[in-house]
C-alpha cells in the first residue's frame, strides 16, 4: 500500500540569518513556517547562522503559536566559515532529511556578496537534500546611468547562478512571479510558493464588511483611516500621493488620517513630513506586538505599501493587511528591469498608485475588492508537497 503524502513525515532544518522576533522578516517567516510544519506532525528546527541580535552562540527554544521550535543562534561574524563549522557540529546528531536555505543576500554578508557560502552549505548538508527559498535576489539599478548598482547586482546574480551548480538543490521556491522569471533565466527550475501574513492574530475580518464600512464612511463624509505597516522603501512618489490625497480630502470633505505602524525604517520621517506639510493627520505607533498591530490594521480602511509592484507578492506586510480585510495602495518606485513587460504580475486587492487617478481608485474601490486567501497552513502543505515530489 502506498504511503500518502500526509503520512510521510519529514525532518527539516532551516538555515536563515537572524531569529530575533519582530526584528528580521525572514527570521519571522522561517519561525512561522517551521511552527506550522511541526503542527502538521513533521519535525523542524532552525539555525540562525549570522544572527545580528545575539553576542554568543546559544541553543534555545523559540515559539510560534505556542509551538516549541529548537533553534541555534550564532552571532553575526566576518568569519562565515567559523559559523558554518559551529553549525556542522550542531547538526552532527540531527537525523534530518532536508536542509532548507532561506536566502536573502544581505543576511549573510553586509554587502550581499556571499562568496564561498555555497561550498560551506554543501559541506554541512552531508547527504541531506537541499532546498532554497529565494526571498530576495540582487540589487537593481536606480537609473539607466547607475553603473555602481548595475555592477553590484551583476556580481550578486553570478553568485546566485553558481548555487545551482554547486548545491544542485532538489527544490527551489520563491514568492514572486518576477523572481521566478529571473531565476528561470539562470536555468533554475522554480516553484512558486505564495506568502502568508507575517503577524499572528486571532482577529478575523470579513472583507465584504470592510467594504460596506468604507462605503458608508464615504457617503457620510466620515474620516478615512490609512495605515502604513512595514519598512518604507526609497524612491516612492510620496510627495505627489500625499498632495493628491489632501486635495481629494478637501474637495470631497472627507477627513483623512495616516497611521504608521511597526519598524518603518529611515524613510518614515520623509513620509511623515510630506503628510504633515499637506495637513494630513499623522499618528506613529512604532513597533508593537502582533495583536496590537492586528488591531491597528483591522481598524483601518486602506493600507499603503512602498514595496515595488513587481515585488508586491513578497511583502509579508501586504499579506498581513489583506488577511485583515484591507485593500492596499502601492506607492512605490518603478524598478528598472529589462523585459519587465513580459512578466505577468498582479495581486488581488492591490492597486498601483498612478498620479492623477486617486479619485478614480477610491470611486471604484467599494465595487471591486478581492481579499488575499493565502493561509499559513496552505503554504506549509504546498511546501511539503513540493519536497515530497523528489523524496
Amino acid at each position: 500500500m502506498t504511503t500518502s503524502l500526509k503520512e510521510r513525515k519529514m525532518n527539516i532544518i532551516f538555515i536563515c540569518g537572524s531569529l530575533e522576533t519582530g526584528k528580521d522578516g525572514v527570521g519571522d517567516y522561517t519561525r512561522r513556517l517551521a511552527g506550522q510544519l511541526i503542527r502538521l506532525e513533521h519535525e523542524a528546527s532552525i539555525v540562525a547562522i549570522m544572527d545580528k541580535y545575539t553576542n554568543e552562540p546559544k541553543e534555545e527554544i523559540q515559539y510560534d503559536n505556542n509551538t516549541p521550535i529548537l533553534s541555534l543562534r550564532i552571532p553575526y561574524s566576518n568569519d562565515c566559515k567559523l559559523n558554518f563549522e559551529l553549525t556542522d557540529k550542531w547538526l552532527s546528531d540531527k537525523n534530518s532529511d532536508w536542509l532548507s536555505f532561506q536566502y536573502v543576500p544581505f543576511s549573510y554578508n553586509s554587502k550581499g556578496l556571499n562568496f564561498g557560502i555555497a561550498e560551506y552549505l554543501k559541506q554541512i548538508a552531508k547527504g541531506r537534500k537541499i532546498h532554497i527559498m529565494f526571498h530576495e535576489l540582487w540589487v537593481w539599478k536606480r537609473s539607466d546611468y547607475d553603473i555602481k548598482y548595475w555592477l553590484w547586482g551583476k556580481i550578486q546574480e553570478r553568485i546566485i547562478a553558481s548555487f545551482r551548480k554547486k548545491l544542485t538543490p532538489e527544490v527551489v521556491h520563491t514568492h514572486t512571479k518576477f523572481y521566478k522569471y529571473s531565476l528561470e533565466k539562470l536555468s533554475y527550475s522554480v516553484e512558486f510558493l505564495p506568502l502568508f501574513s507575517n503577524i499572528t492574530s486571532s482577529i478575523k475580518i470579513e472583507p465584504s464588511s470592510k467594504m460596506v464600512s468604507l462605503k458608508e464612511k464615504l457617503l457620510r463624509n466620515r474620516k478615512i483611516d490609512f495605515v502604513v505597516f512595514g519598512e518604507i522603501h526609497h524612491g516612492s512618489p510620496i510627495d505627489s500621493f500625499t498632495s493628491e490625497l489632501a486635495i481629494w480630502s478637501k474637495s470631497n470633505k472627507v477627513p483623512v488620517g495616516i497611521k504608521f505602524v511597526g519598524k518603518n525604517g529611515n524613510e518614515s520621517s520623509y513620509w511623515k513630513n510630506f503628510c504633515i506639510s499637506n495637513d494630513l493627520e499623522v499618528e506613529d505607533l512604532g513597533w508593537q506586538s502582533d495583536e496590537t498591530v492586528a488591531n491597528a490594521l483591522s481598524n483601518a480602511d486602506i493600507g499603503i505599501t512602498s514595496t515595488p509592484f513587481l515585488l508586491i507578492e513578497k511583502s509579508g506586510s501586504v499579506a498581513a493587511m489583506q488577511t485583515l480585510g484591507l485593500p492596499v495602495i502601492c506607492v512605490a518606485r518603478n524598478l528598472i528591469v529589462k523585459n519587465s513587460d513580459k512578466i505577468i504580475t498582479s495581486q488581488k486587492g492591490v492597486w498601483e498608485y498612478q498620479t492623477g487617478h486617486f479619485a478614480d481608485y477610491i470611486n471604484g474601490l467599494t465595487e471591486s475588492f478581492y481579499p488575499s486567501e493565502v493561509s499559513l497552513k496552505a503554504v506549509a502543505e504546498k511546501f511539503i508537497f513540493d519536497l515530497h515530489q523528489v523524496s
